[in-house]
């Protein structure tokens, strides 16, 4: 089945419900130092959901964008409420 090849991530903030977000996969899941952590480039900056942005992550030689959660969830839930019937 689709779903079987997909995995849930929870989400949760303080003061909202979890929910969860069906992926395609999910990589490893490691702690990175500050020291391993770079605020964004100016270039990137400019994008648009730059405000969702922590700053990039280099694990092995590799660079993975981090994602400020409390502000993505938000947008998460109002993507996905359905609008009330008139």
């Amino acid at each position: 089945s689709p779903i079987a090849d997909h995995r849930l991530v929870l989400l949760e903030s303080p003061g909202n419900d979890p929910f969860g977000v069906l992926v395609d996969a999910i990589g490893d899941i490691e702690r990175l130092s500050r020291d391993r952590i770079e605020p964004p480039s100016s270039a990137m900056v400019e994008l648009p959901g730059e405000d969702l942005l922590l700053g990039i992550g280099k694990r092995q030689g590799e660079l993975c964008l981090l994602l400020d959660a409390e502000r993505l969830i938000p947008l998460l839930e109002q993507s996905l409420t359905i609008p009330s019937p008139a």
